[in-house]
């Protein structure tokens, strides 16, 4: 069950590695992307990429673990490790969840799900919930931890509203290209945001804990 659990993980983290650093490349260079505004250096000012770049990362951590553990009898993994992989999750769950509720819908399912955008809007953060729920060492995560998980997105949202709402694109800052501030709403969707983000810290921490509950084993090492 162990060896099974851990081959898991690294299929589903490899993947999201993969997925990210290819879509991320095509993105750089203009190539299958939703919004020629969002190629290039652009990309980088949306939180879609940045959540994902972020995931990436910790999945690529979280799977030299698991490499390393199929070669020991011993499973060592420090607890940042597996936090920072719980917290990226939450970031792209958040893409995921405001692409598919909100975006989408206004924008259309068929721009939103285009070519690179598939990918860090739907497979990528899938793959990071399945690893994150079903895979991923089965340690408990205390309720006061779990709600880190907003961190992300509040440094996100203090970004856009310095470049959207106080600079402004005329300034040089960005166009709301979230539409977050249409009708000068901006603090209702901020606060939309900020629910939606801590339901998946809590629901997220709930799942983790009860399958950690079920399929913990003792000759995994926490350090």
């Amino acid at each position: 069950m162990e060896k099974n659990r851990i081959i898991g993980s690294i299929v589903c983290n490899s993947l999201v590695v993969v997925v990210v650093t290819i879509s991320v490349i095509l993105s750089l260079f203009g190539i299958l992307v939703d919004d020629p505004n969002s190629a290039g250096v652009h990309t980088f000012r949306y939180f879609t990429t940045d959540s994902n770049i972020f995931a990436a990362i910790c999945c690529l951590i979280m799977m030299l673990y698991d490499i390393k553990a199929l070669r020991n009898s011993e499973y060592k993994i420090p607890n940042w490790v597996i936090k920072l992989k719980f917290i990226s999750t939450v970031a792209v769950a958040v893409t995921f969840l405001v692409v598919l509720c909100y975006m989408a819908p206004v924008g259309g399912f068929a721009k939103l799900y285009y070519g690179t955008s598939f990918f860090l809007h739907l497979v990528a953060p899938l793959l990071a919930i399945v690893s994150l729920v079903f895979f991923d060492p089965p340690v408990f995560l205390s309720g006061k931890f779990c709600f880190l998980g907003v961190l992300p997105m509040a440094v996100y949202s203090v970004i856009y509203f310095v470049m959207v709402i106080t600079l402004g694109e005329s300034n040089g800052g960005w166009e709301d290209f979230y539409h977050f501030n249409e009708g000068g709403l901006y603090l209702v969707s901020l606060f939309s945001m900020y629910i939606s983000t801590i339901t998946f810290c809590y629901v997220f921490n709930v799942l983790r804990n009860l399958a950690t509950h079920k399929y913990r084993v003792p000759d995994i090492v926490y350090s």
